[in-house]
């Protein structure tokens, strides 16, 4: 049997960081009967159902009744909070350093940093066009979604762009576009 899927606590204290501004008494009590607590300690990973979980409820707090664009800007969120934490804060000049392509080939890498079960996969399509494809589905391809359009800018690019090109029941595949 294999490794339970788990997203480690800097992930978690990264989106309650990006949520303060946001938090409602209500979201809170949500957030809390998930083990996501804004005043104790954080357990040092969250198995994957309770993550998703986690996005969910958030989501809804943040856009009722629009969970694909709630997740990708829970996803937007979480990236600008995670480029805040230690862990981030070194990855960022890392990834502004080696570029758009070389940061879409270590896409693998740069989310085992957040998870213990992200695989990713980056083909060029034209330059300036790489398709990548994720482990991940449903409502979390839009929060991966947001993760990409946020964390890419890092690089500078001009005229990102990230689509999602296709999914099936074990994958996305994003169109990750920008000018060169």
């Amino acid at each position: 049997m294999g490794e339970s899927r788990v997203v480690f606590k800097h992930c978690a204290e990264a989106l309650l960081r990006s949520l303060q501004s946001r938090m409602t008494p209500e979201l809170k009590t949500k957030l809390l009967k998930l083990g996501l607590s804004t005043e104790a300690e954080l357990p040092p990973a969250f198995d994957y159902d309770r993550w998703q979980e986690i996005l969910k409820v958030s989501g809804e707090e943040l856009m009722p009744g629009k969970p694909q664009a709630a997740h990708h800007q829970l996803g937007e969120l979480l990236t600008e909070a995670y480029f805040e934490n230690f862990i981030g804060r070194a990855l960022k000049p890392v990834v502004k350093l080696i570029g758009m392509r070389r940061a879409l080939g270590r896409m693998r890498q740069n989310f085992r940093v957040a998870n213990n079960y992200s695989e990713a996969d980056a083909s060029d399509v034209a330059p300036g066009h790489v398709h990548l494809r994720v482990n991940e589905t449903g409502l979390m391809a839009y929060f991966y979604r947001g993760i990409l359009d946020r964390g890419l800018r890092i690089c500078d690019p001009k005229n990102l762009k990230v689509d999602i090109a296709s999914e099936d029941a074990t994958s996305v595949v994003y169109s990750v576009r920008w000018d060169l």
